[in-house]
């Protein structure tokens, strides 16, 4: 197949940031021929590469005149073309120039319509909708990470064709996944520096268990526009936490290691699609305390982590709970997630969904199960 992806930057961290290339990459290493338009990317082995240009006053929106262009370009020539994330120009444009043209339309919420989004910056979004919405409406199939995901695009009135296909973590190779002997202890609170994270309601739970376990250490890893993570950094300070460490962003080994590093993860987040950072800390034989408006309700299923309400009061509960646990039992529960992982969202049978949805809209015939259509 002749495929197209279209996202806004790929450089930064985030989850599509992470996916995008990584699906481009494992598609052309299935021989297809596989093209990536983004505003800024790394070379990718086998993809092709065509970068456009952002008009620098309105950033934010990812607004370019080049990019209706281009989208017509590779809408004649590809089977499909693939757009990433909704309410920047990237996606309304997509939505606008690919209907009715040769190649398939398929847009990828990524999280976009989660409802604590939805909040934030309504009156923007009230004047994008009609725009997004033509596009939504449009598409050959959106394609969401969750069934949460799934039911708030139903939520929105939309009846387009729904790929309901997690998104994939790489799983490193041999992980100490037993995390005995050490003289002290570390949760690790590893995302973005952002309101939609819930940091604040860590460190809230954090001054209420700090004096009872003072062989736990906090490790903050991340960052995020510099006046929110002042005003965290402020907090920390005028809460009087102890022993919290900011370590910024960490990219690669020094990522992995502090996943190796955990004993426990945490993410007491207002709302995600996915949780990229929660499968990679699973995928590192790391336990996890997440907040239930992430979709990992799995976690206790599967005896790998706690899925908890969304407050103060139970974050501190559970990781009260977590942090008195022996070494050895969340060492066993970190073997358990990392094999849950290992097999539900590696790579090869995310892509092989992603390549069935594909082949689905070229040559018709019975949708594939993860396909819902009412």
């Amino acid at each position: 197949m002749r495929i197209a992806h279209v996202a806004p930057s790929v450089t930064a961290t985030g989850g599509l940031e992470y996916s995008v290339p990584r699906l481009c990459a494992r598609l052309a290493a299935r021989n297809h021929e596989v093209e990536l338009l983004s505003q800024a990317t790394k070379p990718i082995e086998g993809v092709t590469l065509d970068v456009f240009k952002v008009l620098s006053v309105f950033e934010p929106f990812k607004v370019s005149v080049a990019l209706p262009l281009k989208l017509r370009r590779v809408a004649e020539h590809s089977d499909i073309v693939h757009a990433h994330g909704v309410w920047t120009m990237v996606s309304i444009s997509a939505g606008l120039v690919l209907p009715g043209r040769n190649a398939k339309f398929v847009l990828s919420m990524r999280g976009g319509v989660i409802p604590w989004i939805l909040r934030r910056r309504r009156a923007i979004k009230r004047c994008l909708w009609p725009l997004q919405k033509r596009g939504l409406a449009r598409a050959d199939l959106l394609h969401v990470a969750s069934q949460e995901e799934y039911q708030w695009v139903r939520a929105l009135g939309l009846r387009t064709p729904v790929a309901v296909v997690p998104n994939a973590v790489d799983i490193p190779g041999d992980v100490p996944v037993d995390r005995v002997e050490r003289s002290t202890r570390t949760l690790l609170f590893l995302s973005r520096i952002h309101p939609q994270k819930g940091l604040d309601r860590l460190f809230s739970a954090w001054k209420s268990l700090q004096g009872a376990h003072r062989k736990w250490r906090l490790v903050v890893v991340g960052n995020g526009r510099r006046p929110y993570e002042g005003q965290m950094r402020a907090l920390a300070a005028e809460l009087g936490l102890e022993r919290v460490e900011f370590k910024g962003p960490l990219y690669g080994e020094q990522k992995a290691q502090a996943y190796y590093d955990a004993d426990l993860f945490v993410l007491p987040t207002n709302g995600e699609n996915f949780g990229i950072v929660v499968a990679e800390a699973l995928a590192h034989g790391c336990p996890c305390v997440v907040s239930n408006k992430a979709p990992w309700q799995g976690m206790v299923s599967r005896q790998a982590g706690w899925w908890i309400d969304h407050d103060v009061p139970a974050l501190t509960r559970s990781l009260a709970e977590a942090m008195a646990l022996p070494d050895e039992t969340r060492s066993a529960m970190g073997r358990r997630g990392r094999a849950w992982v290992q097999r539900d969202f590696s790579w090869n049978p995310v892509v092989d969904k992603m390549e069935a949805s594909y082949r689905w809209l070229i040559d018709g015939g019975p949708p594939p199960e993860w396909v819902m259509l009412d």
